[in-house]
């Protein structure tokens, strides 16, 4: 149930939780549909009133698992994040979730993400929907600046997954932005285009650890170890920019010393 009432302090969500615990023991015969109705009900207006400035929820729009939570708040500079997330009732698990920020004159895609363990319900294409209907809501277009990790030779098991929820969004492909190196594939709504990605850009090879070691030597083992470390925190979502960037370098440099 904290889960549910994100950002105000594990003591208060605790006073909060028991609060909705006694409401819901006035109850009699309930049904589980009307349970999540009065659990949104109730825990937007209390952080409506107790944090103005977080995130307002519009959660549970099914009566099983997983529930939709969706989240906005503003960003320095301008921008506005809208956060939609698939959750499980185990310890609030994020299942997938969908990240978009909006700017002036456009809704930009930043992530959209299904667990490997939660893949095949069809929570991608959920997603796609719901970014989808917001941004006409809004009238306003739709981009998307897919990562290199998403492109077919990086991941050519998701590359399929990856068109289907393009298309979805009804955004087509161009050519990537010469600002936008990092990105694998460009996607919009705006203008016509492919309907098959573009030529990836040309990326630079990230920078190379200082005095990085070779195969056969110890450090090269604690090197293993590290990048090891790096990825079962990238399959359980927890990476850092920082870290992501050094299982980048730790990827490219090892493998490129391995075929030297």
């Amino acid at each position: 149930m904290l889960a549910f009432i994100h950002g105000l302090g594990e003591e208060r969500a605790r006073l909060l939780a028991k609060e909705f615990l006694h409401q819901l023991t006035l109850e009699r015969q309930t049904s589980d549909r009307d349970l999540l109705k009065m659990a949104s009900d109730f825990f937007v207006e209390q952080t409506r009133v107790l944090v103005p400035n977080r995130p307002q929820v519009n959660v549970f729009t099914v009566a099983s698992e997983p529930f939709l939570y969706y989240g906005s708040w503003p960003e320095q500079g301008g921008a506005v994040v809208h956060h939609w997330q698939f959750l499980g009732s185990a310890g609030g698990m994020n299942w997938a979730w969908a990240l978009a920020r909006e700017r002036t004159g456009c809704i930009v895609l930043n992530e959209l993400v299904v667990r490997p363990e939660y893949r095949g319900r069809r929570l991608g294409s959920r997603l796609a929907n719901e970014v989808a209907r917001f941004a006409h809501k809004r009238g306003l277009p739709l981009s998307a600046f897919v990562p290199r990790t998403y492109s077919r030779e990086a991941a050519p098991s998701t590359y399929r997954q990856m068109l289907a929820v393009v298309r979805r969004m009804g955004m087509t492909f161009l050519p990537v932005p010469r600002d936008k190196p990092e990105a694998a594939y460009y996607a919009t709504n705006a203008e016509p285009g492919s309907l098959e990605p573009v030529t990836e850009a040309p990326l630079p090879p990230p920078p190379k650890p200082a005095a990085f070691p070779r195969p056969g030597e110890t450090r090269w083992d604690e090197m293993i170890d590290r990048h090891a470390t790096l990825v079962r925190q990238k399959l359980g979502g927890l990476l850092t920019p920082s870290e992501r960037d050094e299982l980048e370098a730790l990827t490219y440099h090892s493998n490129a010393a391995l075929d030297s």
